[in-house]
């Protein structure tokens, strides 16, 4: 069973239809819940990410999902982070004030500096700084889709899975380490080349 945290910030929809179709197509089952007893029965997890770094991470705690995410995390298990749920998994946010990220990974979530028109929104490509069982090099300068204001500064450069140049500003658009691969765009309105991540993610 592959779990979707749903900390009751926006609409999963489109994600859980997106990755539903892929794990029936495995035989595997999606469900969405913000009840940790339920998704401690996943193999695997996903946090997706809608809405502010200070408002989402409100939701998480509240429900101590952050608790269950660092558990998660710290037995080895398959986890990945979409947009906000990349960003929420290092130490500090400054969208809309101060806030306490998960602290998964040491760094920061800032915004754009120089780059505009600012939210990013739109098709734009990522460039393959390591290869992972999610990115290798024949994947270099493939289109994916974006929503985002702030970007993942990682203190450690070596999670660093892919690079995104938004007008001339470079920014971490995915980082895998181990059992955590973490992406900044959206794979589930990236077409094909979201769905074969996904399906990626489905197959470990």
């Amino acid at each position: 069973m592959i779990g979707v945290i749903d900390y009751g910030a926006g609409n999963l929809r489109s994600m859980f239809n997106a990755i539903s179709k892929i794990a029936k197509q495995n035989e595997q089952e999606v469900v969405i819940s913000n009840d940790i007893e339920t998704l401690k029965e996943a193999s695997k997890i996903i946090l997706p990410g809608v809405g502010a770094f200070g408002d989402v991470m409100r939701n998480i705690k509240q429900k101590q999902i952050d608790k269950f995410v660092r558990e998660w995390v710290k037995k080895g298990l398959p986890f990945m982070g979409i947009c906000v749920g990349l960003q929420v998994l290092f130490e500090v946010g400054y969208e809309m004030g101060t806030h306490e990220g998960i602290g998964i990974f040491k760094g920061e979530v800032i915004k754009f500096q120089k780059a505009t028109p600012v939210p990013h929104i739109g098709w734009n490509q990522i460039s393959v700084v390591k290869e992972s069982p999610f990115f290798t090099k024949e994947d270099e300068g493939k289109y994916f889709y974006f929503v985002h204001s702030y970007y993942v500064k990682p203190k450690d450069f070596s999670i660093v899975n892919t690079l995104t140049d938004y007008q001339g500003e470079v920014f971490t658009s995915s980082v895998y380490v181990d059992n955590i691969f973490a992406v900044q765009f959206h794979p589930e309105k990236s077409h094909n080349n979201g769905s074969e991540i996904l399906k990626k993610f489905v197959l470990l």
